[in-house]
């Protein structure tokens, strides 16, 4: 009965001095937050806040309580937000090459004394990409130097000619014994072609020098390749 009058007595006085209390708590160290230690005094009914090891002067009683409640219930969800609006598809990227037109050499041109046709191939008005590569050889029999040249051209069907590109090979034959004197060489061409009109593509080589004795020369394995575009710069 005598604790429980004390208790009642203490809890008059802490709510009768309810400021001093809390300006007593915020100075407190966050560590010792969680429980406050007192002494409360029954004469006079003054209250002071000690440490947890602290002790009561006589005529005190020590008191302590929790500083923070129970939790509080969990509050409700909130309601779910509404869906963005989808993006529109982008749109289809162009295409790229979309016709390839191609062919090869059949046999062997003699390209000694005069020029020759060695590879052509007829296209439809577009955007092209052109490229073709021709070997040409030479074989003497005696020492001396060759020049080989090969052209690419475009016809169209007015008979109205455009020179795209040209590739060269001069050298002087290496010796071979027995067979005699020997040179090679691989002659690259590559152009942009754009016509309106269905024309003709095609490569002519020839020798525009030859002082080799008893030189022959030979153009052979010509490739030609025409890969259509949807527009060339």
């Amino acid at each position: 009965m005598k604790s429980r009058v004390v208790n009642q007595l203490a809890a008059a006085v802490l709510a009768a001095t309810g400021e001093l209390l809390l300006a007593a708590f915020a100075a407190a160290p966050q560590a010792q937050a969680s429980t406050i230690y007192a002494c409360y005094k029954k004469k006079g009914g003054t209250v002071h806040i000690i440490a947890k090891s602290g002790k009561c002067k006589k005529g005190e009683t020590k008191l302590s309580w929790n500083s923070e409640g129970p939790a509080g219930k969990n509050g409700t969800n909130g309601t779910n937000g509404t869906n963005g609006i989808n993006g529109t598809n982008g749109t289809n990227g162009t295409n790229g090459a979309v016709a390839g037109y191609a062919t090869t050499q059949s046999g062997t041109a003699n390209i000694t004394s005069k020029s020759e046709v060695v590879l052509s191939k007829t296209l439809p008005a577009g955007h092209y990409l052109v490229s073709a590569k021709v070997e040409t050889y030479a074989a003497a029999t005696g020492a001396g130097g060759v020049e080989t040249e090969c052209e690419l051209w475009d016809e169209n069907i007015s008979h109205e000619e455009v020179f795209l590109d040209s590739s060269q090979w001069i050298g002087a034959l290496t010796d071979f014994v027995p067979t005699g004197y020997l040179g090679a060489s691989t002659l690259p061409m590559q152009a942009a072609l754009n016509t309106t009109k269905t024309s003709t593509v095609y490569v002519e080589c020839g020798t525009p020098l030859n002082n080799a004795t008893g030189g022959v020369v030979t153009a052979i394995n010509g490739q030609l390749m025409a890969v259509q575009t949807n527009s060339n710069s």
